[in-house]
């Protein structure tokens, strides 16, 4: 027998993608962080496996039988809040112990490949292939292990798996061929880039750039000049802005980009009269209509809504028209959403996330914006 201790923990991008796959609400993330902040010092990873060859009831030629285990410690974490009554965080627990289980089966598939030279074919979890009933025939090969069993083949700790490990002398794609492999077709757990549900790579997704850094706009830019340098036609709409920029300037002479904003000047929110708000609020729902209409026509590849957070979190727009133009642009055209303290709208729709952190800003030394640098 073969121990193995393995090292994995989830990070704010895991974080990120479980509200979608555990329909949890971005609310739910610092519950979520908290208790990975929690549970990551309680875990022992470890897996024990043998290696077989091909017999009379497994028909793969060279394979390893694995027990892996997070070990007890999220258990323990798991009932102490059932024992409160708490639910929604014990299911939580649930919820990132599955996800770092996935994270060690990869790490252990890496870690074999590395060894022996050979790939993973699958993980054959008992249960799939072969019956559960072949456990304790298993196990018996087995030394002293921290992982048990009882009559109904339950395993103890309660976050510890079985499975079967087949390897190849050839390479077959994913190393892990978790969810490739799996039987259930639609289970909610599956990865977006399963076999079962190949993307052509043709999607039209939603990005969000936000943060008190600088880089926004300018990542915004790049992707809009990228698109328009394939050939894919660009609208770059411009919230709460309406002097004369560099970037302005820049991308009116790109073929294939389009610009959309107010020519009318208006002081920085804080400083905006109630009428002035009004006004404001008038030519960004102008815009919005805009958007609608070239969405619904199929004019555009790209749309991007520059600093649209503000007038969102604002009030400085019709919300309803913006949450109609996010329904329908989705699969229609590719969307860039950009600006400061994103609202858990853009958050939950977004399909990249990238988020920009100020470290150090010449501000801070009393250097204001250069023309050309910051605008």
């Amino acid at each position: 027998m073969e121990e193995r201790k393995l090292s994995v923990s989830l990070g704010a991008e895991d974080l990120r993608n479980m509200i979608k796959t555990y329909h949890f609400s971005v609310e739910d993330l610092s519950s979520l962080q908290s208790l990975n902040h929690m549970l990551a010092p309680l875990l022992r990873v470890k897996a024990y496996y043998i290696w077989k060859e091909k017999g009379k009831i497994v028909s793969y030629e060279k394979y390893a039988v694995v027990f892996l285990t997070l070990g007890d410690g999220a258990d323990a974490l798991q009932e102490f809040y059932l024992g409160r009554k708490c639910l929604t965080e014990a299911y939580i627990v649930e919820c990132l112990s599955l996800e770092l289980l996935k994270k060690a089966y990869g790490e252990l598939v890496r870690e074999i490949q590395a060894e022996t030279g050979k790939w993973a074919v699958k993980i054959d979890f008992l249960g799939d292939t072969y019956p559960l009933g072949l456990l304790p025939e298993f196990s018996k090969e087995f030394g002293q292990m921290d992982i048990t069993y009882n009559d109904k083949f339950v395993l103890s700790p309660g976050k510890s798996v079985v499975f079967l490990l087949p390897l190849s002398e050839k390479k077959i794609g994913n190393p892990c061929n978790l969810c490739e492999n799996c039987s259930n077709k639609e289970c909610l757990f599956q990865k977006r880039d399963c076999i079962q549900e190949k993307k052509t790579g043709e999607e039209k997704l939603m990005h969000l750039y936000y943060g008190d850094g600088k880089g926004k706009t300018t990542a915004a830019i790049g992707l809009a000049v990228r698109a328009a340098g394939s050939g894919k036609k660009v609208l770059f709409v411009q919230f709460m802005k309406s002097k004369r920029t560099g970037e302005l300037e820049g991308m009116q002479r790109v073929r294939g980009i389009d610009m959309l904003r107010s020519e009318k000047r208006f002081p920085f929110y804080r400083d905006m009269t109630k009428r002035q708000k009004e006004e404001q609020t008038e030519i960004h729902n102008r815009m919005l209509g805009t958007v609608l209409e070239a969405v619904r026509q199929k004019k555009y590849d790209v749309i991007i809504l520059d600093e649209i957070t503000y007038p969102y979190r604002w009030a400085l727009l019709e919300e309803k028209l913006l949450k109609e133009a996010v329904r329908l642009a989705k699969g229609k055209a590719e969307l860039v959403c950009t600006g400061r303290d994103p609202a858990s709208f853009f958050l939950e729709h977004a399909d990249y996330i990238s988020e920009m952190k100020c470290v150090r800003h010449p501000f801070e030394k009393g250097i204001r914006a250069r023309e050309g640098i910051e605008f």
